[in-house]
């Protein structure tokens, strides 16, 4: 056992969660008993970020400590550099039994990247053959989900966007399909048999859910929780609209929300919302199983989320921009030795600082060219994360969008426009100070540019 008491280390990510969509966080409609609970007993990071906007680079940062550009996989079709190495690949090579359950999104022929064991979406088809996409997975159905290896026979890494292939991506509706039967279920399931498994070694276990991601089609169950709620819908300022980057424009038109009246988009709420409460349901289910096996006092848990959701802010549904709602992320770090010190930090965070966070916590060498830095100083009562800001880039055909926030002022740089904004006196990000402070956005500038230059 690592000389600070971890022995394990338990990842548990959600996909596309807004970071205020948990009460931990303050929302006082959607219910997360069990991620509340983690939370009481850890320190929450109030200030986390995701190096990327979208899936796959956001994952794979995750896993090398590093930057989109510098990894390679700076969208969801583009692999990784073959030389990449994952903290998955750490663990395994010192001994660590690895694996990993639900989505992973790996891009390339390395379907494990040091994952021994992986249990995936076509495994799940496999046992659920009526499952046929939005009714069941809550993501696309088998002939859109299967092995995203660029330019082999069958791949669909080159395939349709899911976004668009079906009709009522965010119409909020119940799933046909009772709980135990979604992929989150058996997500969970395929997790509790590895802790079981492998509890009498040291393990590395990753377990990713596809929701709250679209569509929003949670169990009746959770559905009906939050339909006869009066779910506020986010205002939406005709003006601002006009003034969207054309990167924006293009993505409300892409994702239907510019025909969305205030009825659809309280469905599209109430439809993620119960995603999310599902969810937390699965996460119990893990939690309570390692606490069964007698493991919780000697395991790392870390929850998080690959990007955040726009829910209607700014007249935007999904990711892929900078605002709040789709770059600040949802992070819990629970450590066996600190459960009876929770706290909450203001400190920046990002999920380039996983990688040393998992390896400091398991005793594991950080290899250079790591970009993150470990949160174990802050989880053990330190204001300091080592960070001075945050970084975000988004790689797109039309060019790439970069993203820097130093705690108080942000830069979001699109191919036609950039915007300033000052989260201490403007949290919701209404008031563009672009043309007001040229000095800030030379200066934030400066530092996009030197972190967008970092190998």
């Amino acid at each position: 056992m690592a000389s600070n008491g971890v022995r394990n280390v338990l990842v548990i990510m959600t996909d596309q969660h807004l970071y205020t969509a948990a009460g931990f966080m303050g929302d006082p409609w959607v219910q997360t008993p069990n991620l509340d609970t983690l939370a009481a007993g850890g320190t929450v990071f109030e200030r986390a970020y995701t190096p990327s906007p979208v899936c796959v680079p956001a994952r794979q940062s995750l896993l090398t400590g590093r930057l989109p550009h510098a990894h390679g996989a700076t969208g969801n079709a583009r692999p990784m550099k073959p030389n990449e190495r994952t903290i998955a690949h750490l663990a395994q090579e010192a001994g660590f039994a690895t694996g990993a359950t639900g989505k992973m999104h790996f891009i390339g022929p390395d379907q494990h990247q040091g994952f021994e064991t992986r249990w995936d979406i076509l495994d799940y088809y496999r046992m659920e053959p009526e499952a046929s996409g939005d009714a069941a997975s809550g993501m696309a159905a088998p002939g859109w989900y299967g092995r995203y290896v660029p330019g082999e026979e069958g791949s669909t890494a080159d395939g349709p966007n899911p976004m668009t292939i079906h009709n009522g991506n965010y119409d909020g509706q119940p799933s046909p399909f009772p709980a135990e039967r979604h992929v989150e279920a058996y997500t969970s399931g395929e997790a509790v048999r590895f802790m079981e498994t492998h509890r009498d070694e040291r393990w590395l276990l990753w377990c990713s859910y596809f929701k709250p991601h679209a569509p929003y089609l949670p169990p009746a169950q959770d559905w009906e929780r939050y339909t006869a709620q009066p779910l506020p819908v986010p205002a939406v300022d005709e003006a601002q609209l006009a003034n969207l980057p054309a990167h924006l424009q293009h993505f409300r038109a892409s994702t239907g929300v510019d025909r969305m009246d205030a009825a659809a988009m309280r469905r599209c709420i109430a439809g993620y919302y119960g995603n999310v409460t599902f969810i937390d349901r699965e996460i119990g289910t893990v939690l309570s199983a390692l606490e069964a096996l007698g493991l919780r006092d000697e395991t790392l848990i870390i929850f998080t989320s690959d990007h955040g959701e726009m829910l209607g802010a700014h007249g935007l549904l999904a990711k892929s921009n900078f605002y709040e709602e789709a770059w600040h992320i949802p992070l819990v770090v629970s450590h066996p030795g600190h459960r009876h010190a929770p706290r909450r930090s203001g400190a920046l965070a990002c999920l380039t600082d996983l990688y040393p966070t998992i390896a400091e916590s398991l005793g594991l060498p950080v290899k250079e060219g790591v970009h993150g830095h470990s949160l174990l100083p802050v989880v053990a009562g330190q204001e300091n994360s080592g960070r001075s800001r945050v970084f975000s880039e988004l790689h797109t055909p039309a060019g790439t969008l970069s993203g820097v926030f130093d705690g108080e002022w942000k830069l979001a740089v699109y191919t036609d426009r950039e915007q300033l904004f000052h989260l201490p006196r403007d949290p919701e990000e209404q008031h563009d100070f672009s043309l007001e402070r040229p000095e800030e956005v030379a200066r934030l500038r400066a530092l996009l540019e030197h972190d967008a230059a970092l190998e």
